[in-house]
């Protein structure tokens, strides 16, 4: 069997992502269907919810670990190729679009949605909903699925002859279709159609398609739940 070189080879980062994308998929899906059965963890009477506990603490570690063994510390892909960099414009312009997605996001959901307060859990909710999802989501949806994705699109449109205008009317279709189609997955694994999961997927796509690093959506991500899950309700409800 002749030995890929990755190394040497144009499609590297797409080859990559896609062994990366496939070992986090295999790991979520097993725990979403129940192929592992994972049951409540009780601390100290306190039950934690192990599907998050599972995404966060093995899931997310292990795909880094063997990203970094496999990959990065052969130089064959670099962190800043999957997200974990400052963006493309710096620290303060991948903060600022996260916040303006985040708020956009957050004021449609106040003004949309109706929602009680917290009253138990509220811990336990808040590591769930603004700790744990919005990394580990963001770095599968938008920084894996949608990079994967993105390239695959790309590599599509250069197989063809194009003009200039007519390969941006071509990216332009694409792009449309991968943001509707990776949002749409995203609001069916949380459990049916939403429409403010799905505008929520869209802001994160784009949020992220601007900045190229997790920080951005990561902190869009943690504003929409934090209004949402109803913490700010709880914060203005002191007030």
């Amino acid at each position: 069997m002749k030995k890929v070189d990755l190394k040497n080879d144009p499609n590297r980062v797409l080859i990559i992502i896609c062994y990366i994308t496939l070992i986090f998929w295999l790991l979520t899906i097993s725990a979403y269907f129940n192929l592992i059965p994972l049951e409540f963890i009780t601390i100290s009477h306190i039950k934690l919810p192990t599907f998050q506990m599972w995404e966060f603490f093995i899931v997310f570690p292990f795909v880094l670990m063997v990203t970094y063994l496999a990959f990065v510390r052969k130089s064959l892909l670099s962190w800043s190729e999957i997200g974990f960099n400052k963006g493309k414009k710096g620290l303060f312009n991948t903060i600022s679009y996260g916040l303006i997605g985040g708020i956009i996001q957050g004021a449609f959901i106040h003004f949309t949605t109706d929602h009680s307060l917290l009253k138990e859990r509220i811990a336990i909710n808040f590591f769930e909903k603004c700790i744990s999802a919005p990394i580990w989501e963001e770095f599968l949806f938008r920084v894996l699925m949608f990079s994967m994705i993105e390239m695959l699109v790309i590599l599509f449109i250069k197989r063809f002859k194009t003009t200039p205008r007519s390969e941006a009317f071509t990216k332009i279709i694409w792009y449309f279709s991968v943001i509707m189609t990776l949002s749409a997955i995203f609001t069916l694994m949380h459990g049916g159609f939403s429409w403010y999961i799905f505008t929520f997927a869209i802001i994160a796509t784009l949020v992220y398609y601007k900045t190229r690093s997790i920080i951005a959506p990561a902190i869009t991500h943690f504003i929409s739940n934090f209004v949402s899950e109803g913490f700010l309700y709880l914060i203005l409800s002191f007030l």
